[in-house]
């Protein structure tokens, strides 16, 4: 293989749906909270209820969005199932992260493919609970090579890795922490450890589901369109960090990156944009992000 230069990702920006670009900052739910919560310029104190965070660790003492977990709760065993639908049984990283952009991306979709102006609170409280696991696991797999394989139960038991979260202050954000509590953490991250069980896990999709099936060839081509879209945040960032003048199309990239993974760039911010290659097993690289970076597979 033979990467090209950064002229040629530049060609073939236009490869991605635009839908997945389509910024959120300013999308409202059917209930009028902000999908981005305190990230959106629609945010209100006046309209959520702020608390000193009661948890112990890292967070304990800080800000915490109480309105925003009180609406996740409200949809929490919906919500449980749903993951675990996405999930298939045992899954690798990779897989675990796959059914994080999906879940992530179904607000932009919905609002692609709809009249609406707002999307469903059941769909906002499932990307606002999943969110962080799609930073957490884009760091991951960017991180080293052959993570996209390793099974995800190596990560460690619920409880080890959300330790490891405080630890690290994956909870901590710039202006909030994460509200949701430890049990629910681990909770969740056994619904991605787990996915589908043929004991108990509804083989139909979510009543709310008006998607394609997440097996698929819809969602393999999103993920190639994540993986540009991570090479080219990469590759902004680079340039940013280098004061190279970046275009418009760049700056407003890093200026509101349209997936709540693309964060997780900033977090180490010596990569490589060929690392987008990390995201994905070996061996299955998508053809689309192939052709993105100009290469020639002999």
């Amino acid at each position: 293989m033979i990467l090209t230069s950064a002229d040629d990702m530049t060609k073939n920006k236009a490869s991605t749906h635009s839908w997945l670009s389509h910024p959120l900052s300013e999308v409202l739910d059917s209930s009028g909270r902000p999908l981005q919560e305190r990230s959106s310029p629609l945010y209100s104190k006046q309209t959520t209820l702020e608390v000193s965070c009661p948890y112990s660790g890292n967070r304990a003492g800080k800000v915490m969005n109480q309105s925003a977990l009180d609406q996740i709760v409200s949809h929490w065993p919906e919500l449980i199932k749903t993951v675990r639908w996405l999930t298939p049984s045992q899954p690798t990283v990779h897989q675990a992260w796959r059914s994080c952009v999906i879940s992530t991306s179904l607000p932009a979709l919905y609002l692609a493919q709809s009249s609406e102006n707002r999307v469903p609170v059941m769909m906002a409280s499932l990307y606002k609970a999943i969110l962080g696991y799609s930073q957490v696991l884009t760091y991951l797999l960017l991180a080293a090579e052959g993570v996209a394989d390793t099974p995800l139960n190596q990560l460690g038991e619920p409880k080890e890795f959300s330790a490891w979260l405080d630890q690290e202050e994956w909870l901590i954000g710039d202006l909030q922490v994460c509200a949701g509590s430890s049990r629910m953490i681990e909770v969740l991250f056994q619904s991605l450890r787990s996915g589908q069980r043929e004991d108990d896990t509804p083989s139909s999709p979510p009543s709310w589901w008006h998607f394609p099936d997440p097996t698929s060839l819809f969602w393999e081509n999103i993920m190639a369109d994540v993986g540009i879209l991570t090479a080219q945040m990469i590759q902004a960032q680079q340039n940013d960090l280098a004061q190279v003048l970046c275009s418009d199309e760049d700056q407003r990239l890093l200026d509101h990156p349209p997936l709540p993974l693309l964060h997780a760039i900033t977090a180490t911010p010596n990569r490589s944009p060929k690392d987008a290659f990390r995201l994905f097993p070996h061996g299955h690289l998508p053809a689309k992000l192939i052709e993105f970076f100009g290469l020639d597979i002999l």
